[in-house]
């Protein structure tokens, strides 16, 4: 078990492995990026799950995004539905990963990082649509963690 302020020598030694043992490191650039995912966890507004991410190039973040809709919705279509499974044109919100990608500039993100987290113990992928623009956009890798517990 690390100490506080003892960066992981899992991804201390390279800024951008992700730190599968975060215990609040803030000397780790990994552990930093997730914890700024995580704060923005709160800010959703979406009925079903929580998802945020911040999107890192040359160890700055140079986005952040997380899934939100215009209006609070009362109802969520998918509810009752498989996580990333079927058609998402009844959901209102805009996912974390569209929403990062929304605020930042198309050239700034070629070669960028995105780190994905997800309030909930499933498998935080990517939702299909979410990982077309991804591919589209040029980030060239997406880093998930699973569970707020896990950061």
């Amino acid at each position: 078990m690390m100490t506080k302020n003892t960066p992981n020598k899992q991804c201390a030694d390279t800024p951008f492995e992700v730190c599968l043992t975060y215990d609040g490191c803030n000397d780790c650039p990994s552990c930093n990026y997730w914890n700024a995912a995580r704060l923005l966890l709160p800010h959703s507004n979406c009925l079903k799950r929580q998802y945020a991410c911040v999107i890192v190039k040359g160890g700055y973040i140079i986005s952040k995004g997380y899934n939100t809709s215009l209006v609070a919705c009362t109802t969520c279509a998918r509810m009752d539905i498989e996580h990333n499974i079927g058609d998402y044109a009844e959901c209102q919100s805009v996912h974390a990963e569209q929403a990062a990608l929304i605020k930042a500039r198309e050239n700034s993100l070629q070669g960028a990082e995105l780190y994905l987290v997800c309030a909930d113990e499933v498998d935080p992928i990517p939702c299909p649509t979410c990982q077309k623009l991804l591919d589209w956009s040029g980030v060239k890798q997406v880093k998930e963690v699973q569970g707020e517990d896990n950061l």
